[in-house]
C-alpha cells in the first residue's frame, strides 16, 4: 500500500476526515456557549418572556423568584458552559493533533470520543456537534 503520511493527509492526498469532523464539532460546541450566553442575557434583561411576570404573579425563570436561587442558577449555567468549552476545546485540539501527527490518532480519537459523549450528555453544540465528534472519534480509532 503506502506509507503513513507525516501530516493529516491520507495516502490518497486528502485531509483525514476525522480531523475535519473533530474541528467542526468543537467549533459547534464552543459556538453553543456563545449562543447560550447571549440567550440568557436577553432572557434575564427584563425584555423577554422568561422574565415577565407569570400567571402566579412571580417573576421569570432566571430572576430568582422561583424555587432556585440566583447563585445556584448562574452557578449551574457557568458549570455547564465550562463543560461545553472544555469538550469543544478537546475536539479542536484533537482534530488539529490528528492533522499534524496521524500516528497519534488513536489516543486523540479516544479523547475526542470521550469529550463528545460528555458533550452529548450535556446537550452541547446544538446536538449535532457531539454527534460529529463521536463520528470523528470512531473514524480516528478505526483508521489504519
Amino acid at each position: 500500500m503506502g506509507t503513513i503520511p507525516k501530516t493529516g493527509r491520507t495516502t490518497g492526498g486528502g485531509i483525514a476526515p476525522s480531523s475535519v469532523l473533530a474541528i467542526i464539532a468543537g467549533a459547534l460546541m464552543v459556538a453553543g456557549v456563545i449562543v447560550g450566553a447571549l440567550m440568557l442575557t436577553v432572557w434575564n434583561d427584563g425584555g423577554g418572556m422568561m422574565t415577565s411576570p407569570g400567571m402566579m404573579g412571580g417573576g421569570g425563570m432566571l430572576d430568582g423568584g422561583g424555587m432556585m436561587s440566583d447563585s445556584f442558577t448562574w452557578g449551574a449555567v457557568g458549570g455547564v458552559a465550562a463543560i461545553w468549552v472544555g469538550t469543544g476545546t478537546v475536539n479542536i485540539v484533537g482534530g488539529n493533533a490528528i492533522y499534524r501527527n496521524p500516528q497519534g490518532s488513536t489516543k486523540w480519537g479516544i479523547a475526542i470520543l470521550i469529550a463528545s459523549i460528555v458533550g452529548l450528555l450535556t446537550i452541547s453544540g446544538f446536538i449535532i456537534g457531539p454527534i460529529l465528534g463521536i463520528v470523528a472519534g470512531i473514524l480516528a480509532l478505526v483508521k489504519k
